[in-house]
């Protein structure tokens, strides 16, 4: 009996260990495919391969039963290959500022679903007790008797094909590492497949040892020791952080967690994957972008559109600080992908604008097209589409002349709507974009902050609130309070539709045409730009009546009844 259990353990063994070898090194970064899937780009991007790394990484359901906050704060905001198993994947950087990163880590830490079959685990090992241990004894059987080294490293020793054990003290809870060691199919990772050492799950959590449980809270209580001066450090760090920052709180960092995706690559059993409007679909893009931008930023990704691909939305393209060689390889094949949408030929000969020109397009920008309320050029402008300072490195000419003509057409359902203006207008507003770099200020956007802006991630515009929130309420609220993220960059402050006192001067009709024609049109803020290309004739007039909601008031009476 003792010999089929020795041989059955054996055999979890090697095919544990067969496993993460063969995770480890037969990833091949020179394959686009294959790279671009362990990286996770589908979990947000439409139409590119994709793979199932909710085998290869943590299920965030119980994150709060699993890691010390304080090392998920840090982790966040600098994060490094904790798994060697894994291949090609990797968690990236996600430009998260300290505020940022702990409202995230609170929301995480209070992720306690743990799974079913956890309430199995005997029930000595779901507390901690921090026994006492003889630290040379433990080190002893980490290196010859459990066979850890096998797999892990430590101390210098041992193979990195897994986790660092000496990691484990400052990154797990102790609790949690006791249940893993019971069982790690219960908690663990399937590509990591570690085999149970201590009981047999399958039968009840049967002991191996008279003392299993003895040996586990000592193993544990070890590894506690070993990263304790560490976890001591992130703590002080972290208990400064939450000192510095009241305002910072579970309830943003659940917004955090929702608008970056996180469940496009983890698990999680409360929260379901949003749909992929978060990112753009990247075919066609080398139509769009220039060869040489796409492989910088794919090497030191930035900001392109400072809040969200979807307006408000806060989504970010993270960092996976790729080699020269994985960014030449994801580049190559992007720039293949190519769209059936045929771009318009530029109806013009690209030449520089002269000193009048430049001039005389800066003031029409500055003072009748709304084109800085929603994007930055120079200093001064909107958060809602892409900074346009340098915009002639990162699109092809093509592309840019595209988006100005017609960005429904290039780019549908996107924010963006046709501005009516002469074509003249429109080859010099060309011209002026494709001579940005030769202008003074190149300033590179940087990312809002996803604790001070409210978050609005996408929906899909079933109802006119939804409607609302996307297409109004990033300049003029949620709730029409007039203080949308995007209100306090505008040179003049959005109308608040919840202010009854001034919506009830207004008429339907003004309120319509303030929507259809844009702001210029109405002597009111050019910054306003007209939906009458992009929006539905029934939608404004739907926006119209959530208008008069939002401030609980009528139009004056004189517009209802014909008198005056």
């Amino acid at each position: 009996m003792k010999s089929n259990v020795i041989c059955k353990r054996i055999a979890e063994f090697v095919a544990a260990t067969f496993l993460c070898f063969s995770n480890a090194l037969f990833a091949s970064p020179q394959v686009p495919d294959s790279l671009i899937a362990e990286l996770g780009c589908a979990g947000c991007h439409a139409n590119l391969p994709a793979t199932h790394l909710t085998a290869q990484i943590p299920d965030l359901s119980f994150a709060g039963l699993r890691y010390q906050p304080a090392y998920l704060f840090e982790y966040l905001q600098n994060p490094q290959k904790i798994r060697k198993h894994i291949g090609n994947s990797r968690m990236p950087d996600f430009h998260l500022q300290p505020d940022e990163a702990l409202a995230l880590t609170l929301f995480l830490s209070e992720q306690q679903f743990a799974p079913q079959s956890a309430r199995e685990i005997p029930a000595t090992l779901q507390k901690w007790e921090n026994p006492a241990v003889e630290i040379p004894e433990i080190d002893q059987k980490i290196r010859s008797e459990y066979a850890c080294l096998s797999c892990h490293s430590f101390n210098g020793a041992g193979e990195q094909i897994s986790v660092d054990l000496a990691t484990i003290g400052y990154r797990l809870k102790p609790e949690f590492v006791q249940q893993y060691l019971a069982s790690p199919a219960v908690f663990g990772i399937a590509a990591a497949v570690m085999p149970p050492q201590f009981f047999a799950p399958e039968n009840a959590f049967e002991p191996r040892y008279p003392d299993a449980a003895t040996r586990v809270q000592n193993l544990t209580a070890f590894l506690m020791a070993t990263g304790k001066e560490q976890r001591s450090k992130m703590e002080q760090v972290f208990a400064a952080a939450k000192e510095k920052f009241p305002a910072a709180t579970a309830a943003i960092g659940e917004a955090i967690f929702r608008s970056q995706q996180c469940v496009g690559c983890h698990n999680h059993s409360q929260i379901s994957a949003a749909n992929r409007q978060l990112a753009p679909d990247l075919t066609g893009l080398g139509d769009r972008v220039q060869p040489e931008w796409l492989k910088e930023y794919l090497k030191k990704s930035h900001a392109i559109r400072p809040f969200g691909y979807q307006p408000g939305s806060g989504s970010r393209m993270p960092d996976f600080r790729l080699t020269d060689a994985e960014a030449e390889t994801i580049a190559a094949y992007l720039l293949t992908v190519k769209s059936s949408r045929r771009l318009p030929e530029i109806p013009f000969e690209i030449t520089p604008l002269s000193g009048f020109s430049m001039n005389k397009t800066t003031q029409l920008l500055n003072e009748k097209l709304p084109c800085i309320g929603c994007h930055t050029i120079g200093e001064t402008g909107g958060k809602i589409g892409p900074n346009l300072n340098s915009v002639n490195l990162r699109l092809t000419p093509d592309y840019l002349w595209a988006i100005i003509s017609d960005p429904q057409a290039v780019l549908p359902h996107n924010h963006m709507p046709k501005i009516p203006m002469p074509e003249s207008w429109r080859e010099n507003i060309f011209k002026f974009l494709h001579q940005q770099s030769n202008a003074a200020t190149t300033t590179e956007a940087t990312y809002l902050s996803l604790v001070n802006h409210p978050v609005t991630l996408p929906g899909e515009n079933k109802n006119t609130a939804e409607l609302y929130a996307q297409m109004c309420g990033i300049c003029h609220g949620e709730t029409g309070d007039g203080n949308g993220y995007n209100a306090r960059y505008l040179p003049v402050s959005p109308t608040a539709h919840s202010d009854s006192a001034y919506m009830s001067t207004r008429q339907d009709a003004a309120l319509y045409d303030g929507i259809a024609a844009g702001g210029f049109v109405m002597n009111r803020s050019h910054a306003m730009p007209p939906f009458l290309e992009t929006l539905t004739k029934a939608q404004i007039a739907d926006l119209v009546k959530y208008m008069r909601k939002l401030c609980n008031c009528e139009a004056p009476s004189w517009s209802r009844d014909g008198s005056r």
